[in-house]
């Protein structure tokens, strides 16, 4: 997964890079397997914060609009549907909470 550590909630803070430790700490205590790294921009600027799924030989998601404050829990949730979904095709989101609402594009397997 990987997470924009310059985008900016209202004030300019920029939580992507703490939420990134934040929720490798969160998935460990889960039990999920998941590498978290951050990157400079994803170009989602006008709704941060932005993430992207990706797997190998899975579909790749990018999000915009999450909330590092309320959004951890959801994340888990997602993070479960991603890995436990053939070829990363999640089609019931439900266990994702908010964030399936902040859903901007899926690119399928190459």
């Amino acid at each position: 997964m990987t997470i924009c550590d310059t985008c900016a909630e209202p004030g300019g803070r920029a939580p992507g890079a703490d939420w990134a430790v934040a929720l490798t700490k969160a998935a460990q205590d889960c039990g999920l397997q998941v590498e978290f790294v951050t990157c400079s921009c994803l170009n989602m600027c006008q709704s941060p914060v932005a993430f992207a799924l990706q797997g190998a030989h899975k579909a790749t998601y990018l999000f915009s609009g999450a909330d590092p404050a309320q959004d951890t829990q959801d994340m888990l949730g997602l993070l479960k549907l991603y890995a436990d979904a053939p070829e990363g095709w999640i089609t019931e989101a439900e266990a994702a909470g908010r964030l399936r609402l902040c859903l901007q594009g899926r690119v399928p397997k190459l």
